[in-house]
C-alpha cells in the first residue's frame, strides 16, 4: 500500500511540474531564447511520458527497464530546470533593472 501511495504522490507532483513548466512557457514566450523554449518542452515532453509510465504500472510496480529511464528522467530534468531558470532569471533581471550584462553572476 505505501508503494502505490508513493507512486500516487510522484504523479501529482509531476503533474504540478508539468502545469509549472506550461506556464513559465506560455507567461515568458517572448522573453524566452528559441534553445530554452524548445529545452523546456522537451522537459515537458518527458515530464508527460513519466507522468504517463506511473500511470500504467500496476501497483507501483515498474520493470527494470522503466525504472531506468525514471531514475535518468530524476537526474537530467532538475538540471536542466536549474540551468535554464537561472540563466533566464538572470537575463530577466537584467532587461528589468537595467543592470549591466554579468553583474549578477
Amino acid at each position: 500500500m505505501f508503494g502505490l501511495r508513493r507512486l500516487k504522490w510522484q504523479q501529482i507532483r509531476i503533474g504540478e511540474l508539468i502545469g509549472a513548466t506550461s506556464y513559465i512557457i506560455a507567461r515568458w514566450d517572448a522573453k524566452l531564447s528559441e534553445l530554452s523554449k524548445n529545452r523546456l518542452l522537451k522537459i515537458r515532453e518527458q515530464l508527460h511520458l513519466v507522468h504517463d509510465l506511473l500511470g500504467k504500472a500496476p501497483m507501483g510496480e515498474l520493470s527494470p527497464r522503466d525504472k531506468t529511464a525514471v531514475a535518468r528522467f530524476c537526474r537530467e530534468v532538475p538540471t536542466a530546470f536549474v540551468e535554464e531558470f537561472r540563466k533566464e532569471i538572470l537575463n530577466l533581471l537584467i532587461d528589468f533593472e537595467g543592470l549591466p550584462p554579468g553583474c549578477l553572476i
